[in-house]
């Protein structure tokens, strides 16, 4: 008998954590499309580079930082900050309703399609599929919850210091 109670109790301890990552990973809606897409473009035009970090832009400082530099219309750098440092340069398209496809050839596994947004804050990159995907060394810390969305960074400085590396 027991047994019994202590599956039912994992079973609803499950349930619970389960609610609280989907309420945890359900931010503010955002505006996504054409005219999303076209405002990305237009500040990478004119700005010449835009970088995006994890974690809504916040640096967090604990071995799961990952900055995204969009160099230009077609190249990206992928900047983790772990035990060390790495840069993975790659590619991307993006598609007419702001679905980006990044391929980084060096780096381990594939990265997801994104999703440009735009809300009352910024723009933002997310998860084209609404997952909670998470890459860096001890992102699995912070439980890749609040990974996403990623947004400008304020401070581009370091991620600037290893485009070169």
């Amino acid at each position: 008998m027991k047994r019994y109670h202590v599956i039912g109790a994992s079973i609803g301890l499950a349930v619970i954590v389960l609610v609280i990552v989907v309420i945890n990973r359900s931010y503010k809606p955002y505006k996504t499309g054409p005219n999303v897409r076209a405002e990305f473009l237009e500040n990478l035009e004119n700005v010449g580079a835009l970088t995006f970090r994890s974690f809504d832009g916040k640096w967090i400082g604990t071995d799961c930082d990952v900055d995204l530099h969009f160099v230009d219309s077609k190249h990206v750098v992928m900047v983790v900050y772990g035990y060390g440092v790495q840069t993975f340069r790659g590619t991307y398209i993006i598609d007419s309703n702001g679905v980006i496809a990044a391929s980084f050839p060096r780096s381990v596994g594939s990265w997801p399609k994104m999703i440009i947004g735009r809300d009352a804050e910024s723009l933002l990159l997310d998860t084209a599929d609404g997952s909670a995907f998470y890459f860096g060394w001890r992102s699995r810390a912070n439980d890749g919850i609040n990974y996403w969305p990623f947004r400008p960074a304020s401070d581009t400085e370091i991620t600037k210091r290893h485009m070169d590396e």
